[in-house]
């Protein structure tokens, strides 16, 4: 549903239903990217492992975490790592307005 949001508001986003195929995308063409919107929680990788193995290779994109699961995670030194977070729920309005601030 935000892909299609993002859509109607002239944003153009990618969807990857799995986080080590959206990794490995990354990994493949990291100028393909303008900004990336992941969640903590996901099967496979979480969204901090995702933006450590970026940030481990250098690739400096800017890293949203959009999460309802972060209110624990001040002891995640890796999420220090991202750019902006993003509790959940967050108006989409919100979430348009912290992604333009990156693209």
């Amino acid at each position: 549903m935000l892909h299609q949001f993002l859509a109607r508001n002239k944003v153009k986003s990618n969807y990857i239903n799995s986080s080590k195929e959206a990794l490995q995308q990354i990994l493949d063409n990291p100028e393909k990217w303008n900004v990336i919107l992941c969640d903590q929680i996901m099967p496979e990788l979480n969204g901090t492992d995702i933006l450590k193995r970026l940030r481990d290779e250098n690739i400096l994109i800017p890293f949203i975490i959009h999460s309802g699961h972060i209110d624990g995670a001040a002891s995640n030194p890796h999420l220090k790592l991202a750019d902006h977070i993003i509790k959940k729920p967050a108006s989409r309005d919100k979430i348009i307005n912290i992604l333009q601030k990156y693209i």
